[in-house]
């Protein structure tokens, strides 16, 4: 049975949102119609672009290569492990958001294979190149960065941040499970594995940057007070002047690289913003450990809960900052290690955002790192990375 046909929202925004999605995975052609039906292209407004969250087996089945061509706008998007729209949710789930406007102007692109050794140059000449196109500094990027083993997502995020000075979002690609071996983006065709996408936004547009992290535990002895006294960027090494690991198990704890994606550590780096969630990506011999973004000497640190009551609370709390800022349409990515550790009822976070967001356009997809933005006390976006954290673009 064809989706139901979504009306385009009405509202005071300078873009509005259409959403689409398919079930239809072995008919190509019948999933590219009845994304046209929902979508109504020939009532869009003056410029448009898609973004597109789906799972490897939509590519598998050429169903992505069928919509080069088909869709008459420029899109960017991402594999992932689970994706939704407004209307529905699932694993296995083909969804599309238009973001269109007669008063916003877009430009998308995709650097070369990114690599350790050419990385910087590739992203600062692809943004010059789009930027030139757009004909004026964005107000915002959206960018899907892939899994490269050697290239951080900071890396590639820094690198962005310094060429362009404005606020990015977006996702490091996710594919079916944790290996990263079948994901990629999109840029007006089909799956490329390890390609930027960027999406450069300009115009009447203000958009609105939310991250919620996990609740923080009270793990932390009552009588040290965690404070990180020798880093580099993203390398932390001490903590109270012992090393992490050290630290970590006189809170009782244990870190160890077997175990180190299951204990959210949380950073407050004392500009105003909320603690940061991130994980320790590599644990050394000598107890320090490399984290997905910069902490400075000086920050606080405690840790993070990883579990249902605490995924279902920092989800609450994205949502009242959502409707508190006034939202319009959302592009949402979550951490993938939610959606995991929900198991057995992996979908509930997206069937909450559905029943409580279904009246408004928006598209989730799940992330395999999380790019958002954060308000530091000046006021102004500073760019981070974070991880377990619940994310999303208000416009």
């Amino acid at each position: 049975m064809s989706p139901p046909h979504p009306k385009l929202c009405d509202y005071l925004s300078m873009i509005k949102m259409r959403t689409a999605f398919t079930e239809e995975v072995d008919d190509k052609d019948l999933a590219v119609k009845e994304l046209l039906e929902q979508l109504d292209v020939a009532t869009l407004s003056k410029n448009s672009v898609g973004i597109i969250f789906t799972c490897v087996d939509f590519v598998d089945s050429g169903v992505i290569d069928a919509l080069r061509g088909a869709l008459p706008f420029d899109y960017v998007g991402m594999t992932t492990m689970a994706e939704a729209t407004d209307k529905t949710f699932g694993k296995y789930v083909l969804s599309v958001g238009v973001l269109t406007s007669d008063d916003c102007e877009f430009v998308t692109t995709m650097t070369p294979a990114i690599t350790l050794a050419t990385y910087e140059k590739d992203i600062i000449d692809t943004y010059k190149d789009a930027k030139a196109k757009l004909g004026d500094d964005p107000k915002f990027i959206l960018s899907f960065f892939p899994y490269v083993y050697n290239v951080s997502g900071h890396n590639l995020l820094d690198t962005l941040t310094k060429v362009s000075g404005v606020p990015v979002c977006g996702s490091v690609t996710m594919g079916d499970d944790f290996t990263y071996d079948a994901c990629g983006s999109f840029f007006n065709g089909g799956l490329d594995k390890f390609g930027m996408t960027m999406l450069l936004v300009k115009g009447n547009v203000e958009p609105k940057f939310i991250s919620s992290a996990f609740s923080e535990n009270k793990v932390t002895l009552t009588n040290m007070c965690g404070i990180v006294t020798k880093s580099e960027g993203c390398h932390v090494k001490t903590v109270n002047d012992i090393p992490f690991v050290k630290y970590v198990r006189e809170c009782g704890l244990e870190l160890t690289q077997e175990n180190s994606t299951t204990l959210p550590l949380l950073f407050d780096l004392h500009d105003g913003a909320n603690s940061i969630a991130v994980g320790a990506y590599k644990v050394y011999d000598d107890g320090s450990v490399m984290v997905a973004s910069p902490i400075p000497e000086g920050s606080s640190l405690t840790f993070g809960q990883l579990s249902v009551n605490s995924i279902n609370e920092s989800l609450e709390s994205g949502i009242t900052k959502i409707k508190d800022s006034g939202n319009e349409a959302l592009i949402l990515m979550p951490c993938v290690s939610r959606f995991s550790m929900l198991y057995p009822q992996n979908n509930s976070e997206m069937e909450r955002l559905t029943e409580v967001f279904g009246d408004k356009p928006f598209i989730l997809g799940y992330s395999g790192g999380e790019v958002c933005p954060v308000k530091v006390a000046s006021g102004e976006y500073v760019n981070r990375f974070h991880n377990y954290t619940f994310t999303a673009v208000v416009l």
